[in-house]
């Protein structure tokens, strides 16, 4: 690797590493509101509201492993405290639900399990991670959610590529970037099969 490359990296990395620092800021900034019953409702209405725009019962019905007996594994890249999974398991259907792993992951998740001892009540897996090394998942995820987190990363090609090493065949992720000014989100449907990726 040469010098200016592995500065650049470093550089990379110590940005990153303050705006996590600073992202987490922000939630000890809102931890008050975050103990009001008030804000979980706005949350789950605003997630329900995502979930019809994007269909994602119909989503979900088109993943082959669905039509079939196996566990569904659904990930959600960079979660935060209160992302889609505090309504997911909720929302799908009861016959797909009881086969879902959820997991959450997210580099400050311990953090975010202090400010909110309510996500451990959710039927969801937590982990503390990096979008960049997702090596326990390849070819496992069925369903790959990312909303408003791959801007937040230090690598985002790798971590394009981490996602279709980690889904599995004929699997879905979602992207959304709130770089995007003109919709409620952007779709980044990537098939394990597919050489390319397509922004709808």
């Amino acid at each position: 690797m040469h010098h200016k490359e592995l500065f650049a990296m470093d550089s990379a990395n110590k940005i990153w590493a303050v705006a996590q620092e600073e992202e987490y800021r922000c939630w000890k900034m809102i931890e008050p509101e975050m103990r009001n019953e008030i804000y979980w409702d706005l949350k789950r209405k605003f997630w329900r509201l995502v979930f019809e725009k994007l269909d994602i019962t119909e989503l979900i019905s088109s993943i082959p492993a669905v039509s079939g007996r196996k566990k569904i594994v659904i990930l959600d890249l960079g979660c935060g405290p209160s992302g889609a999974l505090i309504e997911l398991p909720f929302y799908i259907c009861s016959i797909v639900r009881e086969r879902c792993e959820y997991i959450g992951l997210d580099p400050l998740m311990d953090k975010y399990l202090e400010i909110s001892t309510k996500l451990r009540k959710l039927p969801v897996r937590w982990v503390k991670g990096c979008a960049e090394r997702l090596g326990d998942y390849v070819n496992k995820v069925h369903l790959l959610l990312s909303f408003n987190a791959i801007d937040h990363t230090y690598d985002i090609q790798r971590v394009i590529r981490q996602i279709c090493n980690n889904l599995s065949q004929g699997g879905i992720a979602i992207v959304s970037s709130n770089c995007h000014t003109s919709r409620l989100t952007a779709y980044l449907m990537v098939s394990s099969e597919a050489s390319f990726v397509s922004f709808y």
